[in-house]
């Protein structure tokens, strides 16, 4: 009997380490039979694609395929991941906006408070204005130069090239030029209300007068040629005189008193900043209130451990730097209610100036 073992022991041995190979070999390939349909499919899939993006479309796939069970769950798998990015595309989208905002009204507050704190805004706001209008009035003259230039080519181009301009025509055309330029000074002051001394130019406008007069009875003794030249610009000499002395006899006299005009009301106040001012006050306020409480409890002599006097002097400190702070929170809160109404209206007035003179450099240039 032993030596039958030791004869099939070798054999036994054998057939046992090829069984459980076998064994072994079917158990790893069912668990990874999942696994490598899978990878088959991912592998078809690919290659499909790469085909038919070169034009190719096999006539026969001999590759694995998938069951309409397996290809439905990878679908289905598929729509749910496509599902789930986009909502997080757009969890992120409306997260972006909405820091967008936050940082946008973050700035509007900033911007708010600065100009409700302190006057610079204003003051620095007040010379852009007035650099406004000094640009708007240089415009105007240079409306009326152009306009004024473009008559005088007019003019030179409607006169005659083989008739010789007289020497008093070229005299009257050179008044009525200078009149032109003084009439549109006046009526640019005139519209300015600007408070500026006037000059006493009497005796040149009396010396032109006398001029004006001399040449119009040189030009109607003998007449000349170009007789209808001659007419319209004495007729535009008189117009401009008579218009030289309306406006500086309207210069010369008193101005009429300014009226008053009435403020726009004020601002509304933002009622988020509102709501943050009042908790912040609130808070300031327990605050305060549970230190005093911290400061009774520590003086009633109870067995509990007692407050070194640098922790009370630095508790009453702290005391005291809320207590200015709210009250300055207080005023400032205050203040930028009235400053705000105070800028609006230095704003609409500095608008409604800088807007009558772009009325007037419009109506120049028209």
């Amino acid at each position: 009997m032993l030596y039958l073992l030791q004869q099939l022991i070798v054999p036994l041995a054998l057939a046992a380490v090829f069984g459980g190979g076998l064994a072994g070999w079917s158990w790893h390939c069912i668990r990874n039979r999942a696994l490598w349909t899978e990878r088959d499919g991912e592998r078809n899939r690919l290659r499909n694609e790469l085909l038919g993006l070169v034009g190719y479309q096999p006539a026969n796939d001999r590759g694995f395929t998938f069951g309409s069970a397996e290809l439905d769950s990878l679908q289905i798998r598929l729509d749910a991941a496509n599902d789930q990015l986009d909502g997080v595309r757009r969890e992120l989208a409306s997260r972006e906006d909405a820091c967008a905002d936050h940082h946008k009204r973050i700035a509007e507050l900033e911007i708010a408070l600065q100009a409700a704190s302190s006057d610079n805004g204003a003051v620095d706001r007040v010379p852009a204005l007035e650099a406004a209008l000094r640009q708007a009035e240089a415009k105007a003259a240079d409306v009326e130069r152009r306009a004024a230039a473009l008559e005088a080519d007019l003019d030179a181009a409607t006169t005659p090239g083989d008739v010789a301009e007289p020497v008093e025509v070229r005299a009257m055309r050179w008044k009525s030029r200078y009149l032109e330029s003084r009439v549109g000074f006046l009526e640019a002051k005139e519209s300015l209300g600007v408070a500026a001394p006037v000059e006493d130019r009497s005796a040149d406008v009396d010396a032109a007068r006398a001029r004006i007069a001399e040449l119009e009875a040189t030009l109607a003794a003998p007449p000349v040629a170009s007789d209808d030249e001659l007419v319209r610009e004495r007729w535009r000499s008189r117009y401009l005189d008579a218009r030289v002395r309306y406006l500086e006899g309207e210069t010369n006299a008193q101005k009429p008193e300014p009226v008053a005009v009435a403020p726009p009301p004020p601002a509304e106040i933002d009622a988020e900043a509102d709501n943050r001012r009042r908790w912040r006050q609130r808070y300031l306020e327990a605050r305060v209130a549970w230190l005093e409480g911290r400061l009774r409890d520590t003086g009633r002599g109870e067995p509990a451990p007692v407050m070194d006097a640098s922790e009370l002097d630095a508790a009453r400190v702290e005391l005291a730097g809320l207590k200015d702070r709210l009250a300055a929170a207080e005023s400032r809160a205050t203040q930028a209610v009235g400053e705000r109404a105070r800028l609006a209206a230095l704003l609409a007035e500095k608008e409604g100036v800088l807007g009558g003179a772009l009325s007037d450099g419009a109506h120049a240039a028209r």
